[in-house]
Order: structure tokens, then C-alpha cells, then sequence
């Protein structure tokens, strides 16, 4: 009986802690199936007014500038594309990257050396590690 009991509050207990975690929540937003890999997808965020040497801050612009270049370039495709459907779309898309291969390297490049100068900055401003000053 004492066994049961034990059982039956403990299922309960179980039970009433598992509802409270299902709650309704907010669907999440997620990038679609198809969409570009996350590692493909270039993201430098530099606020406008950070205070970066002027080397770093001319590789900031030098990329900007890049990115700036291609997204417009790729806006004005799919202006021109207009009612095409999907599989055009990404037609379009494709040979677009396939034309532009050399420069979305440089940008993939000029990414990856912000982020060794932005790192190496970080370590600079950090200061020594503990101990050694």
C-alpha cells in the first residue's frame, strides 16, 4: 500500500513537471531547406563607428565595399527574373556564382583575415594573461 502510494505520487510528480516544460512557445525561425550552409554565410558584424586601426578599418571598408557590390549585383538579378519559377531561380543563381566564383573567394578571404586582425586586437587589448605581469 506505502509502495503504491510512493509510486502513484511519484508518477504524478513526474507527470505535472513534464506539462510544465510543454508549454506553448513562440515558433522559432529558421532558415530554409535548401538555404545556403551556415559556414558559407559570411558574417562580419563591425559596428560603423567601432574605433579600429587604419589598416583594419581600410579591410573593413575593402569588404564592405565587396559584399555590397555582389548583393546588388544579385538583387538586380532576381528584379530581372521577376514570376520565374523556383527552379530558374536558382538556375540564375547558380550561374551566378559560377561567374562571380574568383571575387566571392577574395570576400571569403578578406573575411577570414578580419577575423585574425579582429582576434589578434581582442588579445592586444585583453592584455597579458594573469600571472605573467
Amino acid at each position: 500500500m506505502k509502495l503504491r502510494l510512493l509510486n502513484t505520487a511519484f508518477l504524478t510528480l513526474i507527470l505535472g513537471a513534464g506539462s510544465t516544460f510543454a508549454q506553448d512557445r513562440p515558433p522559432v525561425d529558421r532558415p530554409a531547406a535548401g538555404g545556403q550552409n551556415q559556414r558559407d554565410q559570411v558574417r562580419l558584424q563591425i559596428p560603423r563607428d567601432a574605433n579600429l586601426p587604419t589598416d583594419v578599418q581600410q579591410l573593413v571598408n575593402q569588404f564592405r565595399e565587396g559584399r555590397d557590390a555582389l548583393l546588388a549585383e544579385r538583387r538586380a538579378v532576381l528584379a530581372t527574373l521577376g514570376d520565374a519559377s523556383e527552379e530558374e531561380i536558382r538556375a540564375a543563381l547558380d550561374e551566378l556564382r559560377q561567374s562571380h566564383r574568383a571575387e566571392i573567394a577574395t570576400q571569403r578571404e578578406l573575411a577570414r583575415q578580419l577575423r585574425k586582425e579582429l582576434r589578434q586586437l581582442r588579445r592586444d587589448r585583453a592584455g597579458p594573461p594573469d600571472g605573467e605581469g
